[in-house]
């Protein structure tokens, strides 16, 4: 699938392993759009609109819709190339339609949504028990029973870990919310990211945060500006302190000292917090999972300042990433610098040869920790 100069796309279906989607189904997409980051779920969740219609006189069913391909619970798989890079897309499940039969020729609709393909660990709940076992290590073995479905296990940190004499890490729900739950407590973030291999998710269980920044954002440049309509919000309310209900609750805790955030500071002037919400749970916990839980809470603390945003793939050269660093440049000294991509959502429109993406970014406050940012 053709868009700009430089710039494919590769759609594939199929139940477990996607393959290469008929060229008829190619033509009739309309649009994709995928968003990747923070949803309500958790997962990222995708919307395609195909064009369906049927061929030859007397044809009752739409082409579309006899063949099964387009059904729930099949896998679909985008994989882009900007230049000599591929990047993954979308790798997700199919889990409704939305059908707008026309009298109009071609003007008839299919709307496919879904989610990505961690939404497989999410079907059933379970019980069980992870006695003497550490969180990283009790993420790997369940994303490993998810091989057959390309799921790569996590390599993470492991946290903390509580003897049975202490406590006994249970499981009572899905196995995607049991990870949730465990990511949630050390202060990590978990979810699962298309590759540029058909088939292949990587799964993130660990510090969000980390790692290498995409190339600069620009604006204010007259002949290298890639996004347009950046506007900016500073929250005072946003910002909040995680602590113990009571001074010496835990020995080595003090109570009411503020725990430190386990992510890196992106911002030179981070808005204090004038919010604080007691850990009344950390006080039963050993003091290492008390630790834990008060930079788990700190570095669930939302951001002061948020930055949204629009660019154009081809200008920019690559798709912009969430869940990962960027730096943005030409904003002036209080919003330039590095930047948590929290969101981004993909429209791509093959008839019309866009692929444009919205995004949401954000930090601590205002002011840069870095005086140059990765071109």
């Amino acid at each position: 699938m053709n868009l700009l100069a430089g710039t494919r796309l590769a759609f594939l279906i199929g139940k477990t392993i996607p393959e290469p989607a008929p060229a008829s189904f190619v033509r009739a997409i309309e649009e994709i759009e995928v968003i990747q980051g923070d949803t309500a779920t958790g997962r990222d969740a995708f919307r395609i609109t195909l064009s369906v219609g049927r061929s030859g006189v007397g044809a009752v069913e739409y082409d579309q819709l006899s063949t099964g391909l387009l059904d729930p619970l099949q896998r679909v798989a985008v994989i882009g190339q900007i230049g000599a890079s591929p990047v993954g897309v979308l790798d997700g499940m199919i889990l409704d339609h939305h059908f707008a039969p026309s009298t109009e020729p071609g003007r008839s609709k299919l709307i496919l949504t879904g989610e990505d393909i961690s939404v497989l660990m999410d079907f059933e709940e379970k019980n069980k028990a992870y006695p003497n076992q550490p969180d990283g290590i009790i993420a790997m073995q369940i994303v490993g029973g998810y091989a057959k479905y390309g799921l790569v296990p996590p390599v993470s940190p492991s946290g903390p870990m509580e003897t049975v004499l202490q406590r006994v890490t249970t499981q009572t729900e899905t196995d995607f919310a049991f990870l949730t739950r465990l990511a949630a407590r050390n202060g990590h973030a978990f979810y699962a990211e298309p590759t540029p291999v058909p088939a292949v998710s990587l799964v993130s269980w660990g510090p969000e945060r980390l790692g290498s920044p995409q190339s600069a954002l620009t604006m204010n440049f007259l002949t290298g500006t890639t996004v347009h309509g950046l506007r900016f919000h500073l929250d005072a309310f946003s910002p909040r302190e995680e602590t113990l209900p009571a001074t010496g609750a835990l020995p080595g805790l003090g109570g009411f000292a503020g725990a430190q955030s386990t992510s890196p500071p992106l911002a030179a002037m981070p808005q204090a917090p004038v919010r604080r919400r007691m850990a009344r749970d950390a006080t039963k916990m050993s003091t290492a999972r008390a630790q834990a839980r008060l930079a788990a809470g700190r570095s669930a603390s939302p951001d002061a300042l948020v930055a949204e945003g629009e660019l154009d793939v081809a200008r920019y050269g690559q798709p912009l990433r969430a869940r990962r660093l960027v730096g943005l440049q030409g904003a002036g000294p209080a919003h330039s610098g590095l930047y948590y991509v929290r969101q981004v959502t993909h429209r791509i429109r093959p008839r019309m040869g866009q692929y444009l993406q919205s995004f949401t970014m954000v930090r601590e406050g205002r002011g840069s920790t870095t005086a140059v940012v990765r071109r």
